[in-house]
Formats: C-alpha cells, structure tokens, sequence
C-alpha cells in the first residue's frame, strides 16, 4: 500500500527533473522552451508546496506536538524557494543567463537539503505518527490533485504581460474567439485592462480579477451563461497561483 512518504518523495523526482531541464535550455540560451519549463517546474513546486502546508502539515501538527517546529522550518524554507524562483522567472524576461544560473545554483542548493530533511525526518514521522489517518489524508491528497488537474483542463493561460499596446487586446480578443464550452481564460497582465471589460460585456462574455504572482494582475473570462465554466472559474479563483 502507498504511504504518505511516497506521493510526498515522487514529487520531488518529478520537480527535479523540471528543474534540470529549465537549466539545459537556459545554458543553450533557448528562451522559449526555459520560460515554459520553468513555469511547469514552478507550477509543479507550487502545487508540491500546497499539498504539504494545507494537508500533511496541519495533520502532523495535529497529531504531534514534535512537529510544530520542523513543519515551520519548511514552511519558511519555502518562502526563500518561492523567491529565488521569482527571481529566476525574472532573469529569463532579461534573459540573463548568469544571474538565472547562480540562481538555479542556490536553489538546487536549498532543494537537495529541503528534500533530505523531509525524506529522512519529516515523511518517516507522517508515516509513523499519522499511519491510523493515512488512507484519509491520501484521499484528500488524491482530491485536491484531481481538482488541480481539473482545473487546468479547463482553463487556458495567456501571459500578455511584456507585450507593448495593442498588443494584449489583440492577443486576448483573439484567444477569446475560440473558447468552447466549458473552458475558460487566464490572462497574466501588467496592468488593469479597463477597455478590455467594456468589449467583453457587449461580445458575451465575464470576468472576474484579481492580483497575481507573476504578474500584478490576473483576469478570468468566460462566455456568458456557460455555466460549468462560470464553476471553474470560482474553484480557481479560490485556489493560490501557480
């Protein structure tokens, strides 16, 4: 039967591998691919982070009074790793290959030593003081993945975020054009698109904002009265960025 420590140590395989391959396209200065790789590494962390500060953490901390401390050493571990991948996001707009890699060094770093204490402390102890729990909280991992997974089906992301006048009205009101039922939009912007809102209303469509990670601001558009639509959009907008 699988353990908390495996789904918790798979996680770690499968951001390493991302991360890895962020590098090699960084080092052959391919711009494109180290942007996507890197968005799905970080997308991938995100999600790992997630699972752990709202599921195995709190359960942990719940069932042993041990464990407050170790669970806040990596909750504060990472923040600094949701930083320095911020800081790697931006080297890759600038495209500065050397600031990314120290970066990418510090990171990998913080990484092999997070991964080391969860693996050999922190996922041994859920095991142990959480085995009575443990079909309950994978279950609930198992749930939260399959919204996660849902969600991005659903949606579609466009970053128009470094894009110059007309460029993001023309690139959204192109992409807009081919939502199908069930799906909507998550466009990454720089600023606020108030023209934007006026044209969507009188083309047949919704949205909803709010503030960004990667960007200051995030909108969500779907076609009016698309309801399962509508639906996603409400699941997403009460889940963290990735």
């Amino acid at each position: 039967m699988e353990k908390i420590s495996d789904t918790f140590s798979s996680d770690h395989v499968r951001c390493d591998e991302l991360f890895f391959r962020s590098e090699e396209h960084v080092q052959r200065h391919e711009w494109w691919q180290a942007k996507e790789t890197l968005t799905r590494f970080i997308e991938e962390m995100d999600e790992h982070f997630l699972k752990e500060e709202d599921i195995l953490f709190p359960a942990l901390n719940k069932h042993s009074a041990n464990a407050a401390g170790p669970t806040r050493v990596m909750r504060l571990e990472h923040d600094d790793m949701r930083q320095l991948m911020k800081d790697m996001q931006d080297d890759i707009k600038t495209q500065d290959a050397d600031h990314f890699l120290g970066s990418s060094e510090t990171l990998l770093v913080m990484m092999r030593q997070h991964n080391t204490k969860e693996e050999n402390i922190l996922y041994p102890m859920a095991d142990d003081v959480l085995a009575g729990d443990q079909e309950k909280i994978l279950a609930h991992i198992q749930k939260h993945e399959k919204k996660r997974h849902l969600q991005m089906e659903q949606e579609r992301v466009l970053n128009v975020s470094e894009l110059e006048p007309p460029g993001p009205m023309e690139k959204i009101l192109e992409a807009i054009e081919t939502l199908t039922p069930g799906h909507y939009l998550r466009i990454l912007h720089s600023r606020e698109p108030f023209p934007l809102y006026t044209l969507l209303d009188e083309y047949g469509y919704r949205h909803c904002i709010r503030e960004g990670k990667q960007t200051l601001f995030e909108i969500f558009v779907w076609r009016k009265n698309d309801d399962i639509a509508k639906k996603a959009v409400g699941i997403a907008m009460e889940t963290p960025e990735s």
